[in-house]
């Protein structure tokens, strides 16, 4: 894995594009990851994709204070200040996605992979 990379050069689904893509499992956070759904002293919500489980329940915390913030990976909303929010309001599915998908990662490019192979013959 690089530590820069040009997108364009990984468009075509193909070995190059695996090597890759196992490369980023190796180098990432490991798996588990988990979604966690936070409320903080405002009531605004935060979503987070987490190394700890917290069971799928709803956590109050003063955000971000309460947490140890070596468990999270990524936000994908923070509303007290507003800094994470995107734009099309799909904070817990994008959360659900990223670790879904980090989770699954080796199966799915062993599967992609033997696709590949069987469109090529």
């Amino acid at each position: 894995m690089t530590d820069a990379w040009d997108p364009k050069e990984l468009l075509e689904i193909g070995e190059p594009f695996f090597t890759e893509l196992e490369q980023c499992h190796k180098y990432a956070t490991p798996a588990p990851w988990y979604v966690r759904w936070f409320d903080d002293e405002m009531c605004c919500n935060g979503y987070v994709v987490s190394t700890v489980d917290a069971g799928g329940v709803h956590e109050e915390a003063t955000w971000p204070g309460e947490w140890d913030p070596g468990e999270m990976i990524a936000a994908t909303l923070v509303q007290t200040s507003c800094s994470v929010s995107p734009s099309e309001g799909r904070p817990a599915a994008n959360s659900f996605l990223i670790a879904m998908l980090r989770n699954q990662l080796p199966e799915i490019i062993r599967l992609a992979r033997i696709g590949w192979e069987l469109e090529r013959k």
